[in-house]
């Protein structure tokens, strides 16, 4: 991966900021022909048309200016429902949504914790509330945290078809 070029990277955070979006990640990829990939949220969810509207945009502007020098690819999209959190702006985004965190080391002899976001203390820590009660856990110690998914889908039950016609005897 490529460091992203100040320029780029000034453009474009800008440009997310003056339309509500969140920039959460933005990479350089590639050796013939790179691929900048930027990925964007905002609150509600973004949806595919302001993507595409961004992408028309970022792509002008490096057209224009010819800040990489060669050929490129823009890819602008969602970071997905199961976002990871990496970042104190991705935890704040994230707070009082339920949220699941590995550790590196365990804490109170376990390795991970699921529940609702309820403070992030900056940069050293955050508090989640789980079922067994408030759990601080200090960011130096996270391996990862993500967006937790509840998975509601319940088997529909089917009677199987039954055949009409003659009864066996017994």
């Amino acid at each position: 991966m490529l460091n992203v070029p100040e320029k780029i990277e000034k453009f474009v955070s800008e440009l997310a900021m003056d339309r509500g979006y969140l920039l959460v990640g933005m990479s350089v990829k590639g050796r013939r022909t790179l691929a900048v990939e930027i990925l964007l949220d905002k609150e509600g969810g973004i949806t595919l048309d302001e993507c595409g509207e961004f992408n028309r945009i970022v792509n002008s502007w490096l057209e224009a200016e010819d800040v990489l020098g060669r050929d490129y690819l823009v890819d602008v999209c969602s970071p997905g429902l199961d976002r990871a959190l990496k970042e104190t702006p991705d935890f704040l985004w994230a707070k009082g949504r339920k949220v699941k965190v590995s550790l590196f080391t365990p804490l109170n002899r376990k390795n991970a914790f699921t529940g609702e976001l309820i403070e992030v203390k900056g940069d050293s820590g955050i508090t989640l509330m789980t079922e067994d009660g408030p759990v601080d856990i200090e960011r130096d110690i996270i391996a990862g945290a993500r967006l937790y998914l509840e998975k509601n889908i319940k088997k529909k039950k089917t009677k199987r078809p039954t055949k009409k016609g003659k009864k066996k005897k017994k």
